[in-house]
């Protein structure tokens, strides 16, 4: 994945938890924000005809949704 692509990622990621521990937001919110980011990382992505890049955050968008599992940074 492009470094531009592992920024955003961890800076989505890195926004969720400071939302969760600090209190400021739901769970489910900060859960939905990630997911909606993630997304939009992967139009980008492809947009840019950053395939690689797009597949590995697509990859995070399914685990997120289908097992509720927040990934890890990279």
């Amino acid at each position: 994945m492009s470094t531009l692509f592992i920024e955003a990622f961890n800076a989505l990621l890195q926004r969720y938890h400071f939302a969760v521990s600090g209190g400021f937001t739901r769970e489910e919110q900060a859960r939905f924000t990630l997911q909606k980011g993630l997304e939009s990382a992967v139009v980008v992505a492809y947009s840019c005809e950053d395939t690689d890049s797009a597949v590995e955050l697509q990859k995070h968008v399914k685990e997120l949704i289908d097992g509720n599992a927040i990934p890890q940074p990279i």
